[in-house]
């Protein structure tokens, strides 16, 4: 189900609608949520331009996968994972919004965590032949993993939480 993660009211009615799938043959609930949603708007901070794509970064990053939190920790998932980025450890050139949103994520799941709900971060670096930075025409020759290194991420995360939750 397709929504504007963004918009409190959007992510109420897309849970409710996907708590409601399967009702009748007892699959209806939310096992998982997998957060992969952001946008880039890089920019300097001097100069003021950062502050322009800032809310746009934030509330894609950020805000969304406080309301993913906020409004499924009374389910029962069995998974929790939000995309973060290398960008909020080792920062990069116009990028600081980026990076602070990222930050928030993966403080989010430490919280997630400390109150025995289940969460995982992944600090994905670039990645050659798509993701955000492909999308809006940047270059990244030499400067990221490829698309198998993702795959391998993938299923070792979730072969993980599948072990863990049997």
């Amino acid at each position: 189900v397709r929504c504007d993660v963004s918009d409190e009211a959007a992510v109420v009615s897309m849970l409710s609608a996907v708590r409601g799938m399967g009702e009748g043959d007892g699959e209806g609930g939310i096992r998982g949520i997998i957060h992969a949603a952001g946008v880039i708007r890089d920019s300097l901070i001097r100069g003021g331009g950062a502050s322009a794509g800032c809310a746009a970064v934030w509330s894609s990053k950020a805000h969304s996968a406080w309301l993913l939190h906020e409004h499924t920790a009374e389910d029962e998932l069995k998974y929790f994972v939000v995309f973060s980025s290398t960008t909020s450890a080792a920062g990069n050139i116009g990028q600081a919004a980026y990076g602070y949103a990222n930050s928030f994520l993966e403080s989010l799941v430490g919280y997630r965590v400390s109150r025995d709900l289940c969460g995982a971060s992944v600090r994905w670096p670039a990645v050659s032949g798509g993701g955000m930075a492909v999308a809006a025409g940047i270059d990244l020759t030499g400067n990221s993993i490829p698309p198998a290194d993702v795959e391998r991420v993938l299923r070792s995360i979730f072969l993980r939480e599948v072990e863990e939750s049997a």
